[in-house]
């Protein structure tokens, strides 16, 4: 079986991210060697964009980052992305 659904970028409710663009050269946090890492990069590439990613070895130290304002975003998974979204609206 193959699941595929895209690439999702959390930021903090005090600093929305409205447009891809806003993101410029701001650091990003991922889990390194994944397919939304590969993702990010070919946008960057393609769109002639520069992204500054910060790696994370988990998807809890990647919320983390975002959450002590360290980076302005945490790509991953759109169903990872949701359970951290909605994990923390019930908390």
């Amino acid at each position: 079986m193959t699941f595929i659904t895209g690439v999702a970028i959390l930021s903090r409710q005090a600093a929305p991210i409205d447009s891809i663009d806003e993101l410029g050269e701001k650091p990003i946090a991922v889990i390194r060697g994944t397919t939304t890492e590969a993702v990010l990069r070919e946008f960057a590439r393609v769109n002639e964009m520069r992204v500054k990613l910060r790696f994370a070895a988990t998807h809890d130290e990647g919320v983390r980052l975002l959450d002590d304002g360290k980076v302005v975003g945490y790509a991953s998974d759109p169903v990872v992305a949701a359970m951290y979204r909605f994990q923390a609206v019930s908390e």
